[in-house]
């Protein structure tokens, strides 16, 4: 009978361990797992996760050992093969991975790590439209999910042009459903939007999102100026501007809206002169 991933392994490998090399406790975290190992001897899930954190170290020999010595006290578990995976990538073998994921995959269908895994290394390797399909199942099996799929899925389907675009914002699209409109994937969504020429979609996006703030006053002049509606973008751009001065507190300006000035400044010295004669 087939066995499912355990869902303590799922949680270290997706969780724990980016935020322990996050702040750096990886010695830390490794001689505690050496403690608890020397009381649980036949515990194969101290021994994965003290493989993974030797994996982070990039101590890739003692990574190795531990997993064989969790898959010798547990052949079924099939998280093993998530981690050894993951080693084989790291150490440069995309192949060995893939074959490996795969494998995995074919054992584990619904496990979206797996998926992602997947996904992360076809786009490695170049093979972005496949990459793009794995982070369909990623997102589908995924019992919850932020934008980041979402957005990495749509920067490889959008790699192709064409339809390759409009699928691309298509999935942006589901993504804003289900995550409740992540500004993040709306922003992508526009810059699609202008990439494609599709200023209309871009106006009204813009126009659903503003709340006649600078930002997105600066974001409609970009989209005119870029579709040749030249007095339209002016008065735009100007309307950022005054917006920009209107804002009056005290605090010093946020590198953000610094940004967005300049941004506007430019523009507006690019508007402001002649056009060039033919």
């Amino acid at each position: 009978m087939r066995s499912a991933v355990h869902p303590r392994c799922l949680l270290l490998v997706l969780v724990l361990l980016p935020a322990l090399r996050a702040h750096g406790e990886l010695d830390r975290r490794i001689a505690a797992l050496d403690r608890l190992i020397a009381g649980h001897p036949r515990d194969a899930h101290l021994y994965l996760q003290r493989g993974e954190l030797h994996r982070l170290h990039r101590d890739f020999a003692r990574a190795s050992a531990d997993y064989a010595t969790a898959r010798r006290l547990a052949p079924e578990l099939r998280a093993v093969d998530l981690c050894r995976a993951r080693l084989q990538r790291d150490l440069g073998n995309l192949r060995g991975a893939e074959r490996i994921t795969r494998a995995f995959l074919a054992a584990a269908p619904r496990a979206a790590a797996g998926w992602r895994l997947l996904a992360e290394l076809l786009e490695a390797g170049e093979r972005y439209r496949e990459a793009a399909d794995a982070w369909d199942r990623a997102i589908a099996t995924a019992p919850r999910v932020g934008p980041d799929p979402y957005l990495r899925r749509a920067r490889l389907r959008a790699r192709s042009g064409g339809e390759g675009r409009i699928r691309a914002l298509a999935g942006l699209e589901e993504g804003l459903k289900r995550l409740g409109g992540p500004i993040s994937l709306e922003l992508e969504a526009l810059r699609l939007e202008r990439e494609a020429g599709l200023t209309k979609a871009a106006l009204l996006r813009i126009e659903r999102l503003s709340r006649g703030g600078s930002r997105w006053l600066l974001e409609k002049a970009e989209v005119l100026a870029s579709a040749g509606r030249r007095a339209e973008a002016l008065r735009a751009c100007t309307e950022a501007m005054e917006a920009l001065r209107r804002d009056t507190t005290p605090r010093r300006e946020t590198p953000a809206r610094l940004a967005i000035r300049k941004r506007a400044e430019r523009l507006l010295s690019t508007l402001t002169q002649p056009p060039s004669k033919p």
